[in-house]
């Protein structure tokens, strides 16, 4: 008899290799469950949905969003609290986005009056929207080098830095600071 792998002239039988898997994983097409106790990183395309309240690792920015597309953010109103110095969320090169239904919070108890948190940075992005969140005292977004980027129906307790942006519309929010352009 002659081995398995042998075909009758003596010559190995190839064995057949499978085929190659794709180690990236498919997009996220339904709401996920994210960990958020260390910084996240989002470079997939997806929905994201917060199931708790985020407190920024110290000297960490809480989501930092890049390099990707068609991506929402959806923190169903709980809150997101930054260092000074640091970004509650930050989302750079990126195409159609949403972020909605956050709570952003300066992570210092009282902070003082010149204790700002930049919790929102929005850069070199294009096609997002920003809407029904809430922008807590002592806290400022800032959207630079953009385009087509809505900031719609928030509350601000809070400053918007718009600079470097095109087409950027800001409509149905209220404001208790100031708007900067």
């Amino acid at each position: 008899t002659l081995p398995e792998d042998m075909d009758p002239k003596g010559a190995a039988t190839p064995t057949p290799t499978p085929p190659a898997t794709n180690s990236t994983p498919p997009p996220i097409t339904s709401p996920v469950s994210v960990n958020f106790n260390s910084r996240i990183e989002i470079n997939k395309p997806g929905k994201y949905v917060l199931d708790q309240d985020i407190i920024s690792p110290d000297g960490k920015s809480c989501i930092k969003i890049h390099d990707t597309a068609n991506v929402e953010v959806d923190c169903s109103n709980h809150s997101i609290s930054a260092d000074i110095g640091q970004y509650a969320i930050s989302i750079n090169k990126v195409k159609d986005f949403t972020i909605t239904s956050c709570v952003f919070k300066n992570k210092t108890i009282d902070p003082p009056q010149d204790a700002w948190s930049h919790v929102l940075l929005v850069s070199d992005s294009q096609n997002g929207t920003i809407t029904k969140n809430m922008f807590s005292a002592s806290t400022f977004g800032s959207i630079s080098n953009s385009s087509l980027i809505k900031v719609i129906n928030n509350n601000m307790y809070s400053q918007l830095l718009i600079s470097s942006s095109k087409e950027t519309l800001v409509q149905n929010n209220n404001f208790v600071f100031t708007l900067h352009f």
